[in-house]
């Protein structure tokens, strides 16, 4: 529901049981609103509520968990270099890690919670690895290795530069056509048109 239509509907008028004034929710799409049954807002009783409260705190539980284990993992990751500390902590097996090669800013390989992350890391040293670990949207904790940033490559071809011509271009004409009409005193004759 729009806000527009939203308004309508709590106005003091329609609440009272007038019709609303017609009202163009789209081009072509008009409403009129009428309340047929209307509740004043108010608290629901805890014996309604506690099941949902309670799923929704052990949820809030199950990620602070989840996070903590998944910091306390990364930091064993970065302190052996390796995926073998998974074990140690009893986070899992070096086997379950799914390798992606290498990815780009936009990859669809990774969450982008987790490209975000990676793409903050240092460089990693020769040999090393960058670690890091985000917590994700659906309450999970993603770990990751950076092993070798590949530098992109800068070159541009011929028709992208015209392009960036043109776009430029562009803008310097409508920024002369704007100072120029700011700076004309227009004259019309309506009887001319």
């Amino acid at each position: 529901m729009s806000q527009k239509v939203r308004d309508i509907a709590f106005g003091e008028d329609v609440l009272k049981g007038k019709n609303s004034d017609l009202l163009e929710v789209n081009e072509g799409h008009a409403a009129v609103v009428r309340v047929v049954n209307h509740e004043n807002a108010k608290q629901k009783p805890l014996d309604e509520v506690k099941d949902q409260i309670r799923t929704a705190l052990l949820a809030q539980k199950a990620r602070e968990l989840v996070a903590q284990k998944g910091e306390a993992t990364l930091k064993a990751l970065q302190a052996k270099q390796a995926w073998a500390a998974l074990a140690e902590t009893s986070a899992g097996a070096e086997t379950a890690v799914q390798k992606t090669g290498l990815i780009g800013r936009g990859d669809a390989k990774a969450a982008p919670e987790v490209l975000a992350k990676a793409f903050a890391l240092p460089q990693p040293a020769a040999g090393k690895s960058s670690w890091g670990g985000v917590a994700l949207g659906n309450g999970d904790y993603a770990l990751f290795a950076v092993k070798a940033v590949k530098v992109g490559d800068s070159k541009v071809d011929a028709s992208a530069s015209d392009i960036y011509a043109q776009s430029v271009a562009m803008r310097e004409l409508a920024a002369m056509m704007k100072a120029w009409r700011e700076a004309a005193t227009v004259e019309t004759h309506p009887e001319n048109l």
